[in-house]
Parts: C-alpha cells; structure tokens; sequence
C-alpha cells in the first residue's frame, strides 16, 4: 500500500518584494505636506501559484510640518505705494498687515533694523486706511527681546482685527555693513634662503 508520486517539475515561487524606492517631493512647501515611496513584488514576482508578498506596496510619512515662510516687511501709504525713508506707513508683511500684540519698541527697532534702517523713529497702532480692509492679518505675536531680528518670535496665526494694525517709522539712516578691501600685496619672504619661511598680505 505504500504510495508512489511523481510532482510537477515547475516549482512554487513565492512573491518578494523589492527594496523601496526614494521618497518622493513633499506634496505642500508649507504647512504639512506628505511623502511617498513604494516598492513592487517582482523579487520575484508570484508564480505557479505561489504566495502574494506580505505588507504594503506604498509608505507614506508626513513632511515640511514646520515650514513657514519668514517674514519680509515694507511700509506702504494709503494707497499702497512704498513709502520713502523715514515716512511712517502701515507695516506690511508676506502681503498683509501686522497685529500689534506683544509688539514693543524692541519689535519696532528690529522690523526696522531687518529692513536695512538703523532703528525706529515711532511707531502706533490703528484702523486708519481703507487699504487695510482689503489685506489679511498676516503675522502676530512679534515679541522681541533686543532690536535684533535674531531675537524675535512671531506668529502666523492672529486673534486680533485691524484696528491693531501696526503703523511704523524708520530713521533715514541705513544701516552700512563693512566690506573688506581687496588684499594688498604680499609682503617679502621673511627668511632671506631656502628653508622655507612666510610672506603676508592684508585687508582693510
């Protein structure tokens, strides 16, 4: 009674999957965006009735969570034109206006400061233009602890309404970042032969 088989000579080939392949770009540049990579079944591929791989096909992470354009400012007039140096205009950042909370002295000089003035002249707060009806609330929060830009944390999202519209003056003067010279001419070897040595030259 002992039985006899003969089997088929094409093997079951269990599916695999490939590696994964490279995330792909982030679907948002700000504010939350995702990623994804996928890989195939193919190594190898189900045959003769082999298994399905096991697990999913695509990953999916999320990414730019905290990317949030910085802020670039501008005063403009009544009708929307930029102001010249040291007129007040209403504060504009990123295409809107700019709420007072948390805004001080130390905010102003900065604003002013990152806009290449060497601080502010005076600042204050209000709904003074029809312009401003038209423009979003564009940043809040801008709380400063020296006139440094490098000090100062800000908000995007606001509570407030344009009656608390900053309103901004700079000094005339610019700031002026120094620039180098171009390098003079090297300096004589200091050692009169062979032996090796050092030669200078400067800037200023």
């Amino acid at each position: 009674e002992d039985v006899f088989l003969q089997c088929e000579t094409d093997r079951l080939v269990n599916g695999s999957y490939t590696d994964f392949g490279d995330w792909s770009e982030c679907s948002a540049s700000c504010g939350g965006g995702t990623q994804t990579r996928t890989r195939t079944c193919t190594f190898p591929a189900p045959a003769n009735g082999g298994a399905d791989c096991v697990g999913n096909a695509t990953e999916t992470r999320p990414c730019n969570n905290d990317c949030s354009p910085s802020p670039e400012f501008s005063l403009i007039d009544s009708n929307g034109n930029n102001v010249g140096d040291g007129i007040p205009g209403l504060l504009i950042s990123n295409g809107g206006t700019v709420c007072d909370d948390e805004f001080s002295t130390n905010s102003a000089d900065a604003i002013c400061r990152e806009m290449g003035y060497i601080g502010q002249m005076s600042w204050t707060h209000g709904q003074k233009w029809d312009i401003q009806l038209g423009l979003n609330i564009t940043l809040d929060n801008v709380a400063c602890s020296s006139d440094e830009w490098s000090s100062c944390s800000f908000s995007f999202e606001h509570n407030c309404g344009h009656s608390e519209d900053v309103f901004l003056q700079c000094e005339t003067d610019r700031l002026v970042n120094g620039g180098y010279t171009d390098f003079g001419d090297w300096s004589e070897c200091s050692a009169n032969s062979c032996g090796g040595d050092t030669q200078t030259r400067t800037r200023t």
